[in-house]
């Protein structure tokens, strides 16, 4: 009996993200320094991951951008636990459990998401409404319907597009 509910716990937990943005998928290690490189964060600059899952992309950053501030937003329990687990030891990374709906972004220089494109109308209202007109938007496999100002991918990767917030705007 405790092992059927932990396992109901555990399912339900994954599928948060599901019903809210997006399945959990993390992103692939090969494409970090992709990012990383889209997002070309300088001192003291905000990087936010919208659905941080497992946490380690926001670990590998916060390491290679130790003056840089790491918020990790993530909607299932579990993965944020897991989350926490992996960037414990990083003073410049707070995971926090939320749902991004809710949750403001105004701080934020850089955003990194990898989300269903069926919210995007709302998400891009959102971003426009919260955050500065020259904070950086990079966006996993699919992208918003404006041009993107870059896009990059590695050979058998999901491309990367990059936007200002301006972009965004109708």
């Amino acid at each position: 009996m405790l092992f059927y509910l932990i396992a109901v716990i555990l399912i339900l937990s994954l599928a948060t993200g599901c019903l809210s943005a997006a399945p959990w998928v993390p992103t692939l290690r090969r494409d970090w320094q992709t990012i990383e490189e889209l997002a070309n964060l300088q001192p003291g600059e905000k990087f936010y991951e919208i659905g941080c899952g497992h946490g380690r992309l926001l670990a590998y950053l916060a390491k290679k951008n130790p003056t840089s501030e790491f918020v990790g937003l993530e909607i299932s329990p579990l993965l944020a636990l897991s989350a926490a687990w992996h960037c414990r030891q990083l003073s410049n990374v707070k995971i926090r459990l939320a749902n991004f709906w809710y949750y403001p972004l105004a701080q934020a220089d850089v955003i990194y998401l990898f989300l269903m494109p069926k919210i995007y109308p709302r998400l891009a209202k959102l971003l426009v409404q919260q955050l500065k007109p020259e904070s950086r938007i990079i966006v996993g496999d699919w992208p918003f319907k404006k041009p993107a100002r870059q896009t990059k991918r590695l050979a058998g990767s999901v491309p990367y597009y990059f936007y200002l917030v301006t972009d965004l705007k109708d």
